[in-house]
């Protein structure tokens, strides 16, 4: 990739897979740059109208959307910016109604689902859905558990949600959405409690037999490094870039 970042967000238009935003040494960025499958080429496209990081980015129809994230100063932002690879081009939509960064998001049937995430107030369990079509947004029903830094990805007609971060604790946590029945259940625990992960879906499995079975595919037991827990009645400092200049300051009392 042209340029090197950290905590950026990436989604597949087509045949091309656009990764926007994220921490740089020192600044946070609103460069997107466009990777091509089918020519195993690079090139930069129109920058984000904000720079974000911690951000979403999914495409529906078409189109790139980018939901969500921190500004610089670690804001969380409940900004809708869509962009059309056709025309190069950004527009701004209607805010989603919770700002948040670090959240998970997925899509099903033409909608956008933006879950969880840190609003500075806490770790949210907001789900709310986005209809690009009508440019609407509405809540439904809350994540069982308020976490940042979590994973999604949809199989037939379920989302999946994987693990995640409260406090400084890793956790182990898959939960799943009914998108049509507004329902959640849990599935088995991923193996390996952690967070600022990323998930997709391969192949067409029926949401039946792709509910996560863990414990089948597990390896070798691996030693986990020890997670350092917040200290009580503080929050554990937000996670940065390793780089030779200092990241963009943030609020003592924000949490990764």
């Amino acid at each position: 990739m042209p340029s090197m970042r950290t905590e950026v967000a990436a989604a597949l238009v087509g045949t091309k897979i656009y990764v926007v935003g994220g921490l740089v040494p020192g600044d946070v960025t609103s460069i997107v740059e466009e990777y091509d499958v089918a020519t195993n080429i690079w090139r930069r496209v129109a920058s984000m109208p904000q720079a974000l990081h911690h951000t979403t980015a999914v495409s529906v129809g078409g189109k790139l959307y980018v939901i969500g994230g921190f500004t610089g100063a670690w804001d969380p932002v409940n900004t809708v910016y869509e962009y059309d690879p056709a025309a190069d081009r950004w527009r701004t939509r209607t805010p989603m109604p919770t700002a948040r960064g670090a959240p998970a998001a997925a899509t099903l049937a033409g909608k956008i689902y933006v879950m969880a995430g840190d609003t500075r107030r806490g770790d949210s369990t907001a789900n709310e859905e986005y209809d690009p079509a009508s440019d609407t947004w509405r809540r439904r029903a809350r994540v069982p558990t308020a976490r940042n830094h979590l994973a999604a990805a949809t199989m037939g007609e379920l989302i999946y949600t994987f693990a995640g971060r409260v406090g400084g604790r890793n956790l182990a946590v898959t939960e799943i959405y009914n998108t049509a029945a507004d329902t959640w259940s849990r599935g088995t625990p991923i193996p390996t409690p952690r967070s600022g992960i990323a998930a997709a879906a391969l192949g067409l499995a029926s949401s039946t037999s792709s509910a996560a079975n863990w414990a089948s595919r597990r390896r070798t037991p691996r030693t986990r490094p020890t997670i350092p827990r917040a200290t009580p009645g503080r929050r554990k400092p937000r996670c940065r870039p390793r780089a030779t200049a200092s990241p963009p300051s943030r609020p003592a009392t924000a949490s990764t």
